[in-house]
């Protein structure tokens, strides 16, 4: 089965990600093992050699990363139960219409909806996605524009987009030398709300579609949606816009070449870390393993 654009990019950011931490996995013993072992028996003074040079930047950008990784994952695990209370507090007992929608939208127990006056929806919970309706959405929609809203939400339920959200930011923060990450993540976001549109489109309509997309706002006031998925805000708005006009996918616009550049010389200097040390340290690992 073919991916579509925001999966492509999800899934390239991950796969690159994965590739890196494993790299930092099979190489962080044995690197932080060796070059300890020098600094006691050699002194200071090995800190000139190339093979130990090669050993500090590895570990310098192993211990970055995971530090880098734990606080963006902390900080959007945070947000995500933040925003399930505020949801909780904020509960009001499902409207016929609404209860309706969401059965036809197979969404029977993943809506809930909330005390507010802005018209918004969103997607949020990492293990089990679940959907937000504000009252004012309720009140400013019709029903086809209602189904609407919850056949794009269920685009982002069934592809558990608030989990992908959370490791589409955290992934390329900690990746820091790699700057296209940050380039793929806001493909993926803005892929996403593509394809979850192109669903809704399929279900009711691009009439339906547009007027809740001009109805709906990214979110209500003072709240932090950054790990949930919203049918409103600013991401891709054009370009949805255009899809809904065209019915074709707009194609995505090129990576930036100053952050591919960054992002090869930040592999590379990646590489020749892990190479320099591994060439200089085999050597006196035998000795120790062999003991000669």
């Amino acid at each position: 089965m073919s991916l579509n654009a925001a999966n492509r990019a999800f899934t390239t950011i991950v796969v690159i990600a994965g590739a890196v931490f494993g790299l930092f996995a099979g190489t962080a013993c044995w690197v932080f093992a060796m070059v300890l072992y020098r600094l006691v028996t050699d002194g200071l003074q090995t800190l000139g050699d190339a093979g130990t040079i090669a050993g500090l930047v590895l570990i310098t950008l192993l211990v970055t990363a995971n530090v880098l990784a734990i606080r963006s994952l902390r900080v959007q695990a945070a947000n995500t139960r933040r925003l399930g209370r505020w949801v909780r507090e904020r509960g009001l007992p499902l409207t016929p219409g609404l209860s309706a929608a969401a059965e036809q939208a197979h969404l029977n127990g993943r809506v809930r909806l909330v005390d507010a006056p802005e018209a918004f929806s969103f997607a949020y919970g990492m293990a089990r996605p679940t959907v937000a309706v504000s009252r004012g959405m309720i009140e400013s929609v019709s029903p086809a524009e209602l189904r609407a809203v919850l056949d794009h939400e269920r685009y982002h339920v069934i592809n558990y987009d608030p989990l992908k959200v959370v490791l589409a930011r955290s992934l390329p923060d900690s990746l820091f030398f790699l700057p296209v990450l940050g380039e793929l993540r806001g493909r993926y976001v803005a892929g996403r709300e593509l394809a979850a549109d192109r669903r809704a489109v399929q279900k009711s309509g691009a009439s339906s579609v547009a007027g809740a997309l001009f109805k709906v706002i990214g979110g209500p006031a003072g709240v932090d949606l950054s790990a949930a998925a919203a049918i409103g805000g600013d991401e891709a708005l054009e370009a949805r816009v255009n899809q809904l006009e065209s019915g074709t996918e707009p194609p995505s616009a090129p990576l930036p070449p100053a952050r591919v550049l960054a992002s090869v010389a930040g592999g590379a200097v990646l590489a020749w870390a892990a190479v320099a040390s591994f060439v200089s340290f085999t050597p006196l690992m035998a000795r120790l393993c062999t003991g000669r």
